[in-house]
């Protein structure tokens, strides 16, 4: 929820154990180590559900370690009517995930990292396996300012499509079978850096992301911004 309310812009960030998911080599240089996370959101979209939880890491010496799992599923809050009913036609289907991340520092200033994204998928008729991996550079010269780099697209991940209530594979709204596959993932190379002011303090109160991302099937660049006030 955080990188979303700063726009995707936090591909340096370095302050939460959830950075990882933007730039893997956050891992080595993150501030708490010993954080463990826990989000639930659901996607009135397509009425999926997502929980995922980021484990503690690990240290030792200069390599870092982490993990988080995910699991996608139909229903969620509107199964307790807290949302109210959603027209939309639900899924049949659950998506197991797995994120394992490595990293390595140099001198506490400079990292590395890789996630590996590990995707169990099925449904009543189909099942797949899926992997991908996101690799990261994170340089950050003081504790107020960072930059990163990120490379994503290559490998597979899962895809499906939820067909409409009046399609003859959707004998009704509770009841649609849903196409699933992989698909290739769109290759992109994202630059960005943070300042976090003031710069002496040990928690800043005065946070600026900002990147920009270079989709390769696609011309021009997609500029991000955020802004973080504590």
């Amino acid at each position: 929820a955080r990188t979303g309310a700063l726009a995707d812009a936090t591909v340096a960030d370095r302050k939460y154990l959830s950075s990882i998911n933007i730039n893997p080599a956050a891992l080595a240089l993150v501030e708490d180590l010993s954080m463990l996370q826990v989000n639930v959101s659901q996607n009135l979209n397509n009425n999926m559900m997502l929980e995922n939880v980021t484990l503690p890491a690990f240290r030792l010496g200069n390599h870092f370690l982490g993990a988080q799992f995910g699991i996608h599923h139909d229903r969620g809050f509107e199964t307790f009517n807290l949302l109210g009913n959603n027209p939309q036609p639900r899924p049949s289907m659950t998506i197991y995930q797995m994120d394992v991340v490595y990293a390595f520092s140099i001198r506490d200033v400079f990292s590395f990292g890789v996630l590996n994204n590990i995707s169990y998928s099925k449904n009543i008729i189909a099942q797949y396996i899926t992997y991908y991996p996101t690799l990261g550079i994170l340089y950050s010269p003081s504790r107020s300012l960072s930059y990163g780099l990120v490379f994503r697209g290559l490998g597979r991940s899962p895809t499906y499509f939820i067909p409409e209530p009046n399609q003859s594979n959707c004998l009704q709204r509770d009841n649609c079978i849903t196409t699933f596959g992989s698909q290739e993932l769109r290759k992109s190379l994202e630059v960005g850096a943070s300042l976090k002011l003031p710069a002496e303090e040990d928690s800043a109160n005065f946070s600026i992301y900002v990147a920009n991302e270079k989709r390769f099937s696609q011309d021009g660049l997609w500029y991000k911004a955020g802004l973080e006030v504590t």
